[in-house]
């Protein structure tokens, strides 16, 4: 029976999945945005994109299709930032360093996010690489509802741009590195992704591996017994 029904194929659904040189990422299609994208950052990490050369433009990303690839002109004219998610000073080489500006690596951001609590959460991933390898690093946006003052729920989410790109109403990075006693540790962070935002500490911004699962309808590390995890918590940073 389902042979028959699927016999011309079943829609695809899903994040597409996009390999670049630096990061891995599942990109949404309609949304025009990755769901997540994930590094792995290493002690020989320069620390600067400008060790690799000149600083490259944003552009569309050439695997998508013109109806599903963001453009770098969208933003224009928002007030928005073009915010990395894997970040540019990440880079390990030329090449990944390219990659890393592609639209397909980029959310909508308010200057004070991705200047202010965003960059920091950045520095301190490299920090951490610094004294041994991050062996997971997943960032990407949040669309998270809110309560209205009647009591009703309610998702809003701004469409910028000819492309209409979501803004997204917060921001997510996980941070996962060797511990103690052959066990992993992971840092979770929520940011919230408003022009009002970006002075937060970023132990304001901790959250637990399993609240970040439910804010974003992702398995997150599901290679990873959780028991085996050492989660820091708002006063462990």
């Amino acid at each position: 029976m389902e042979r028959e029904i699927l016999r011309l194929g079943a829609p695809r659904s899903g994040p597409l999945l996009l390999v670049s040189p630096g990061h891995v990422l599942g990109y949404d299609p309609l949304l025009k945005v990755a769901r997540w994208v994930c590094e792995r950052l290493v002690q020989d990490g320069s620390g600067s994109a400008r060790a690799h050369g000149r600083r490259p433009g944003f552009r569309a990303d050439p695997r998508l299709s013109p109806q599903a690839a963001a453009r770098p002109f969208d933003l224009r004219g928002s007030g928005l930032n073009r915010g990395h998610l894997a970040a540019a000073a990440n880079a390990t080489c030329r090449r990944s360093l390219q990659f890393s500006f592609l639209m397909s690596n980029v959310v909508a951001q308010p200057a004070a996010v991705n200047g202010g609590v965003w960059r920091r959460l950045e520095g301190r991933a490299r920090a951490l690489a610094a004294s041994g390898p991050i062996r997971h690093c997943t960032s990407g946006p949040l669309f998270v509802p809110r309560v209205e003052a009647d009591g009703s729920v309610a998702l809003h989410v701004p469409l910028v741009g000819a492309s209409r790109l979501p803004v997204p109403t917060h921001l997510f990075k996980l941070l996962v590195y060797p511990g103690k006693g052959g066990r992993l540790t992971s840092e979770a962070f929520v940011v919230r992704n408003g022009p009002e935002n970006g002075a937060e500490a970023l132990r304001e911004c901790a959250v637990t591996v399993e609240e970040l699962e439910r804010l974003s309808g992702l398995r997150l590390l599901p290679r990873v017994r959780r028991r085996k995890l050492h989660q820091l918590t708002a006063a462990d940073l």
